[in-house]
Formats: C-alpha cells, sequence, structure tokens
C-alpha cells in the first residue's frame, strides 16, 4: 500500500528523444499535428485514476486527440460533460493537460456576469487562461479549457432572466474568436480561442424532471437511474441557450460513482486520498498508517451518503487523522512511534486512535 513514483514520458517529450522540431507539441515529421497523442498510453494512464467512466475517457481522449491533429478551426470539436459533483468531471481535463504538458484553465461559469452588469467578464476569463499558459499566448491558444458548472447559468426563459443571462457571452468564445488581452499594462495581444481544446461541464441536477415534468416520489431514484444521452431539447428546457448547446455538439454523461468505484479510488487509484496519506505519513513522520476495511468502508458510507462522489473523500480522510497527526508532530513525540491505527470509528471520532511503538 505505498506509492512509487510514476515515470511519464509525454508525446511533447518523445518527440525530443528523437530529436524533432518541436513546439508546442508540433512534430514538423508528423503530418503537421500540434501533437500527436498515443490514445492507448494516454488512456491507460487516466484508468489508473479516474474510476467509473471508461468508455467516456476514449471519447474524451479521441475528441483532444483529433482536436491536436488540426490546425483548421472548422474540426475543432467541443463537448458537453454531464455529471453528478465528485465523478470525475474537472479531474480528467486536469489529468489530461498534466499528461500532455499543455496549459489547462478551470474556470466557474457563475462567475460570468451578463454584459452591463457588475462581476468578472470575458476579460477575466481570456486573463486568466493566459496567466494558466504562463503568458505565452500561443501556449494559450493551444491549451485545454473546461467552463465548469454551466448549468449555474441556465434560464428559465423569461425575460428578467433574459436580461441577466450570462450565457451570450460565452458563445463567440465557444466559436473560436480573436480577442485583445491586456498582457501588460496598456499593452494588449491577440488571442484566439479557434483551436483551443474547450470543454463545459455541470451537474444539471434533476434534468429529468424539468424535460419531462415528472414528479418525485417512491420509486424515482434518479441518484441510481440509468445514464441517458441527453437531447438538445432536455437541455434547452433545463434552461441553456440553444445558440450556446449547438455550440457544444457532442454530449458525455458522468455516472455517478458507487461504492465499489469508490472502493477502487481509495485502494487502487494512482491519486487515492488514502495512499498519497500513507505515502506522507511514511515519509514526514517514517510511520505506517495501518487501517482495516472497516475504516475503509466507512470512509465510503461518509462519501456515499454526502452524495458529492470522490470529491469529499480527501476531507473525511484529513479529518479522521487529523487528531493523530497533530499528536505525532508534538516535539516530544518525534521518531517515537512507528504505527498509526486507525479504526471504523475514527471516522467519525477522530479522537479514536492508537500511536504504537
Amino acid at each position: 500500500n505505498t506509492i512509487s513514483k510514476i515515470s511519464i514520458v509525454t508525446p511533447c517529450e518523445k518527440a525530443k528523444i528523437k530529436g524533432q522540431n518541436v513546439y508546442m507539441g508540433i512534430d514538423s515529421n508528423q503530418n503537421d499535428y500540434r501533437l500527436d497523442i498515443d490514445v492507448d498510453e494516454l488512456n491507460d494512464f487516466l484508468s489508473e485514476r479516474i474510476y467509473g467512466q471508461d468508455d467516456n475517457l476514449k471519447g474524451i481522449i479521441n475528441t483532444i486527440a483529433m482536436n491536436y491533429k488540426t490546425r483548421n478551426p472548422k474540426e475543432i470539436k467541443k463537448a458537453l460533460i454531464i455529471g453528478p459533483s465528485g465523478s470525475g468531471k474537472t479531474e480528467t481535463f486536469r489529468l489530461i493537460a498534466e499528461y500532455l504538458k499543455v496549459p489547462y484553465t478551470n474556470y466557474s461559469a457563475p462567475d460570468l456576469s451578463a454584459v452591463g452588469y457588475v462581476g468578472k467578464d470575458m476579460e477575466d476569463l481570456l486573463k486568466t487562461i493566459y496567466d494558466n499558459a504562463n503568458k505565452d499566448i500561443k501556449m494559450a491558444e493551444n491549451g485545454i479549457v473546461f467552463i465548469d458548472e454551466i448549468d449555474k447559468i441556465a434560464t428559465k426563459g423569461t425575460k428578467s432572466d433574459n436580461a441577466v443571462n450570462a450565457q451570450p457571452q460565452l458563445l463567440k468564445f465557444l466559436e473560436g474568436h480573436i480577442y485583445d488581452v491586456e498582457t501588460r499594462f496598456r499593452y494588449y495581444e491577440k488571442l484566439n480561442t479557434s483551436l483551443m481544446s474547450i470543454f463545459c461541464g455541470g451537474a444539471f441536477e434533476n434534468i429529468e424532471l424539468e424535460s419531462k415534468n415528472l414528479q418525485i416520489g417512491f420509486g424515482n431514484d434518479y441518484g441510481q437511474q440509468e445514464i441517458k444521452n441527453y437531447t438538445t431539447q432536455d437541455l434547452i428546457n433545463y434552461g441553456m441557450k440553444k445558440e450556446l448547446i449547438g455550440r457544444l455538439p457532442i454530449t458525455y454523461v458522468y455516472n455517478e460513482l458507487s461504492k465499489n468505484q469508490l472502493k477502487n479510488i481509495l485502494l487502487k487509484s494512482k491519486i487515492s486520498p488514502l495512499l498519497i496519506e500513507k505515502a506522507r505519513l511514511k515519509r514526514d513522520f517514517n510511520i505506517d498508517l495501518v487501517c482495516d476495511m472497516k475504516y475503509i468502508d466507512e470512509l465510503i458510507d461518509v462519501a456515499y451518503n454526502l452524495k458529492t462522489g470522490a470529491r469529499s473523500l480527501k476531507g473525511i480522510i484529513d479529518k479522521s487523522l487529523e487528531l493523530a497527526e497533530f499528536d505525532l508532530q508534538r516535539k516530544k513525540n518525534l521518531g517515537k512511534y512507528r504505527e498509526m491505527l486507525v479504526t471504523k470509528d475514527t471516522v467519525t471520532n477522530n479522537k479514536i486512535y492508537t500511536l504504537k511503538k
């Protein structure tokens, strides 16, 4: 149950090893691709970290790989990701960008305000993309952008809603547009979004109710129902503008994570918060974290009941170990113990733990 370092050789690094001319993954010997992605390697990388979304991962990898094979803006694909909190939407794109070593921006759609209203606008989003690319315009134009919580700016189509709707701000951005971005004080550069891999995501809670006017009652367990492909009309009924949905022609629907999938994340994932914590305790205190399956199952039950998927696992683990770790950091205890034993009860009462010499 220890974590070993994983050596990742990215497509860019492979090209450098071969002595090819590479900039932002552009390989002059590979049909002028911006980045030549080995989809099998990237899928293996993601599958060791994201659980329960196998088919979605393949689809998203394909979309991104096809995007980096072209320089034609008309061939760039953009997509909408629907799925409950903690199902891995944001983490998917963060990990892909990490693997490919391309700039990545995660931006919250509710931060955008309607034109003419006080709040953040497209300038803030564009500046964030620019900053995340180490202030390099060319890098920024070849990056991955994930607009999160897009469902939070849905409206119901009333006149007052339309007046303060932030969705129109994203239309040119998604379609591909050249913007002026302030890179230094009163100095602007052109930023073209045409070749960016842009994805939007959201939970779209109770979208079935919005689209079909169903009633919640006994026997209607929407959290566990079979995943479906939502239609454009479903999304319009939810409050999304048809012009915006038209710019996101591909839809991926992430599954709500089962208890077994949460267990796999804890015990097998290369980004497991439990295995990472075990490694950290070994590194910082030379101490082994010892826990049984009852502790694991209790972590999973708490996270599952919170309906936040994998997102809450780290916080629950950190809280359960908080007092034990405080004990370890006391000067009189440094180097004194070799094991930290935690049980099912530690999850709900972090005063229950044992330090063994």
